[in-house]
């Protein structure tokens, strides 16, 4: 679905419209990412930041790590202001 999504948008924008792509930006799909290697191998293809950082064991981690000492701060600040 993707791909044949990302071929009929292309074929849109690059041939009936006249406008040229040079960059393109999708998701880690594999299948784009074979389609754009293969056959498209002129217009560079970066990952979107997102689903990069998504996929991320360690970024979420790390954040999860960051939330919870967050969370140790305001709760340590709303028991002084009690108190």
């Amino acid at each position: 679905m993707e791909l044949e999504g990302l071929k009929r948008g292309l074929r849109h924008i690059t041939e009936l419209n006249g406008v040229q792509v040079h960059d393109l930006v999708t998701d880690r799909h594999v299948m784009i990412k074979s389609y754009m290697k293969t056959e498209r191998p002129n217009m560079n293809h970066y990952f979107d930041v997102w689903h990069v950082a998504k996929g991320n064991q360690i970024l979420n981690f790390v954040s999860l790590i960051k939330k919870i000492i967050n969370l140790i701060l305001v709760i340590s600040q709303l028991i002084q202001f009690i108190f």
